[in-house]
């Protein structure tokens, strides 16, 4: 008996020592285990970061890239500005351009931690990002402004050209019972008084033949008042001959504008061109250059400066911009400050917003025209 209690003793002294063995080692395992995941947790989180970074870089640089093509010169050189501008110098960046695609390749090597105890010492990230570049529309269909501003590029003042630093300045979108110069027509300022003897000193009259049906033609008031409130019904191209309405008219384009506008329109500095661009505030309107009535050519500067006339009847279309169309009260309050009176003058004034729709651009050999864009957008 005492023997094998002897025995029994003994076994049982083993059996525990064998289970504090495995105990020991399941222990080191699992801490090993909890070391390995947290690590992997760490190298991941790093890893998703840095993708983050990079991916928001390539997508920028590629939109900026798109709005400068077909120069991918300038094109590299603006998305190489972006990239270090958001991320830094990546490990490695590849930029290209397919036609009007632009795409942004970017890589970095993330060093890892405790990925190393698997082998792992580095992670390879990647990014990708194309861009469509804007595309210009020469057309124009449904919402145009029944007036136009002659084109500003063809002035001697370039103060008062169609470029971006100009968003926000003021343009008079019409022009009203006095037909002011058209050496004043689109600079927000108190026109001279025409000079004695011009022939060409009658003057501009803005509004365009846009008849609410949709076609071109002598529109009365009521179509102009129809095309202020819907906006044109018709379609309207770069190039297009365009009959002007003949005689003055008020009355009828200001209670359009009003309707347009309602009673409680968005201010001005509350307006974000990035989201509101479809609000009413903003008015598509022709940008147009006039006609020699002897050669049937465009009329220049010049040939304003040495006394020549132009077409009375028609116009050509060279673009369209975007504008933030005023109150009757808020041109008032602008005309007080400016010492305008406007009022008087019947007088519609808009702030330019290109950055909406339109970007100005320079075609191949010619002279810089306002065509309406549309914005670049990632595709991938």
């Amino acid at each position: 008996m005492t023997h094998m209690k002897r025995m029994f003793s003994t076994n049982s002294c083993k059996n525990r020592k064998s289970e504090k063995g495995n105990a020991l080692l399941i222990t080191v395992i699992a801490i090993a285990c909890i070391i390995g995941a947290s690590g992997l947790v760490v190298d991941w989180g790093r890893g998703v970061w840095t993708k983050t970074q990079l991916q928001k870089a390539a997508d920028a640089a590629a939109l900026a890239g798109a709005s400068y093509l077909p120069n991918q010169t300038v094109a590299d050189e603006k998305a190489d500005n972006i990239i270090g501008t958001n991320y830094g110098e990546p490990g490695s960046k590849t930029m290209s351009a397919n036609g009007y695609a632009y795409t942004v390749q970017l890589t970095e090597v993330v060093p890892t931690f405790f990925m190393k105890i698997f082998g792992h010492d580095t992670m390879d990230i990647a990014a990708q990002a194309t861009a469509l570049a804007h595309r210009p529309v020469g057309t124009l269909k449904g919402h145009g402004f029944p007036s136009a501003i002659i084109n500003p590029n063809l002035n001697n003042d370039p103060s008062d050209d169609f470029m971006p630093d100009n968003y926000g300045r003021p343009y008079v979108v019409n022009y009203g019972p006095l037909n002011f110069m058209v050496q004043d027509w689109a600079n927000g300022s108190l026109p001279s008084p025409p000079e004695e003897g011009k022939v060409n000193s009658s003057g501009w009259k803005a509004w365009l033949g846009l008849c609410s049906d949709g076609t071109y033609g002598n529109a009365g008031a009521s179509d102009i008042k129809y095309d202020i409130i819907n906006g044109w019904p018709g379609t309207m191209r770069i190039g297009d001959t365009v009959p002007m309405r003949n005689g003055n008219i008020s009355g009828p384009p200001e209670q359009g504008r009003e309707e347009l506008l309602g009673d409680n329109p968005i201010q001005w500095g509350d307006f974000d061109p990035r989201s509101q661009g479809d609000n009413n505030r903003i008015v598509y309107v022709p940008i147009v250059h006039l006609i020699h009535v002897n050669r049937q050519d465009a009329f220049t500067a010049a040939d304003f400066y040495s006394g020549a006339d132009w077409d009375r009847d028609n116009v050509v279309v060279d673009g369209f911009a975007p504008f933030f169309l005023l109150t009757q009260a808020e041109q008032e309050a602008y005309a007080s400050a400016m010492g305008l009176d406007i009022k008087q003058n019947g007088w519609m004034i808009g702030f330019y917003v290109p950055g909406i729709v339109t970007k100005n651009y320079s075609p191949s050999g010619g002279a810089p025209d306002m065509g309406m864009y549309q914005p670049p957008r990632l595709v991938e």
